[in-house]
């Protein structure tokens, strides 16, 4: 409950992501793409005799 002045405000701190909508979804695959640019820059660095693990020699 937070009271400013003469009025009091309830305040819940739940929080809820609704995944189904187009934000969400864009939140969704913009958090999967982010991850895969940054496991991609760490194999490069530190790991540029492997290859990618879809290709084959």
């Amino acid at each position: 409950m937070v009271e400013r002045g003469d009025d009091l405000y309830l305040v819940t701190r739940r929080l809820f992501f609704n995944w189904r909508t187009v934000f969400g979804a864009s939140a969704v695959a913009m958090v999967v793409a982010g991850v895969a640019v940054v496991s991609e820059a760490v194999r490069r660095h530190h790991f540029p005799h492997r290859t990618v693990f879809w290709t084959t020699r």
